[in-house]
């Protein structure tokens, strides 16, 4: 348990492994670990309403904590769900500075696929997208069992920059969702 703005919520580290076109198991390990924040209504227990569930992603390098800006809106105004947690090339998926220059941050993602052989390309981000929403669809399930939830409420996906094409590519591949909101380059950053 812990708060952001002074809402109670949940955080947990997960570690999800997923079969891959592109990389072997030494790149999937590496992007197995990441963090989630779930913060709630706190009716939602004793609502028994569909409580539609939104889902936050930062820009790249940015961590997921910056979500907490749309926190109060999105959980006391507008009653939803809100998710933050880290898609690839941001938060816990940085590796820090590098070569003595504080500014210049590489991602561990770009990191490990370099370290790899690898060269960034439409099919990693496919890959990243293809595991993301996976990531959104096992982050739903969790939050139906927690809560005791309908099987698939709805969700909205919300992002900015690179966060913003994420959120724009991973509504697209979602059954549940409802609709997307992404701002800063984000539906053409790759196309």
């Amino acid at each position: 348990s812990f708060r952001w703005r002074g809402i109670p919520g949940e955080r947990y580290q997960a570690y999800a492994p997923l079969n891959s076109e592109c990389w072997g198991d030494d790149v999937r390990e590496a992007f197995a670990y990441w963090r989630l924040a779930v913060f709630a209504p706190a009716d939602i227990e004793h609502s028994h309403r569909i409580t539609p569930i939104v889902f936050t992603f930062a820009g790249i390098g940015d961590d997921y904590f910056q979500n907490e800006l749309y926190l109060p809106s999105i959980v006391n105004e507008l009653g939803c769900i809100l998710v933050a947690f880290d898609p690839h090339m941001t938060g816990d998926r940085i590796f820090g500075p590098i070569d003595e220059d504080p500014l210049r941050m590489y991602e561990k993602n770009i990191q490990v696929l370099e370290e790899k052989g690898h060269t960034m390309n439409d099919d990693y981000f496919r890959e990243f997208t293809e595991e993301l929403t996976f990531n959104v669809l096992q982050i739903t399930s969790m939050i139906c069992e927690r809560f005791g939830l309908p099987e698939m409420p709805p969700c909205i996906t919300l992002g900015f920059s690179l966060g913003g094409f994420f959120s724009h590519q991973i509504a697209m591949q979602t059954p549940h969702c409802i609709g997307c909101v992404g701002g800063g380059a984000a539906p053409d950053i790759m196309l």
